[in-house]
């Protein structure tokens, strides 16, 4: 269904439909062309390639009702109910996708999000003085849904970062309780007969007082080796 719907959509902008989608985006929801206007913004949606588009697309559309709003406001005229359901709803659907992002993300997300619904916040309040009887219901109606966005934004703000200190804490415990390897100390011992020292862990054996009776840490020339010799007596030089 969804791509039977794209395949319609491209042939309709393509056969003289794109004038009339652009025409539609300042239209207001008393405005003929206002149903457009919400379909091209449900096609984008379907299209949208990733969580993170897809949640910066509903907070543009959120920003777009609340636009709406302050201009029927501003006229005189009644919001309509229709766009109080869907900005409601826009902010929720904004939010669950902020919600649902990997930890890396999801703070920054819904910091994002929490920073433009206090625009909006600030947007409808600036329209109070404007509106009177059924009108400032409708304004009130929509502030209060922009303000419960913020303070579920907050909440959820609050929540993922202590999750993400727990997880820090998880980590540093775990890294301070792995013991390091041992560092043993070699020690010098001599072989039997060498003099020469070796790290075989026992040290001094038959090295001192020229070795306990078996050679050991004494010298013994090998054949061939060079010994001293003194010069005969009385012999002429």
């Amino acid at each position: 269904m969804t791509t039977l719907i794209s395949i319609l959509t491209i042939f309709t902008l393509l056969f003289g439909g794109a004038g009339t989608a652009y025409a539609s985006q300042d239209s207001l929801p008393n405005d003929t062309l206002y149903p457009v206007k919400l379909w091209t913004e449900d096609l984008r949606l379907q299209l949208a390639s990733s969580s993170e588009t897809e949640m910066n697309l509903l907070l543009e559309y959120a920003q777009r009702r609340v636009d709406e709003i302050s201009a029927l406001v501003a006229e005189g005229e009644v919001p309509p109910e229709e766009t109080m359901e869907r900005l409601q709803n826009e902010i929720h659907e904004a939010l669950q996708l902020a919600n649902s992002m990997e930890e890396t993300a999801r703070v920054q997300a819904l910091i994002q999000a929490k920073n433009a619904l206090e625009i909006q916040s600030q947007q409808l309040e600036a329209a109070q003085e404007q509106a009177s009887g059924a009108m400032e219901q409708a304004r009130a109606k929509a502030q209060e849904a922009v303000e419960m966005g913020i303070q579920q934004a907050e909440n959820s703000i609050a929540t993922a970062q202590s999750v993400q200190e727990q997880m820090q804490n998880q980590a540093q415990e775990m890294h301070n309780a792995t013991p390091e390897p041992p560092f043993e100390t070699p020690v010098f011992t001599e072989t039997p007969g060498s003099g020469t020292p070796s790290m075989n862990g026992n040290n001094g054996n038959g090295g001192e007082g020229g070795g306990e009776g078996n050679g050991s840490g004494s010298f013994m020339p090998t054949p061939g080796s060079f010994m001293p010799t003194q010069p005969p007596m009385g012999g002429d030089h």
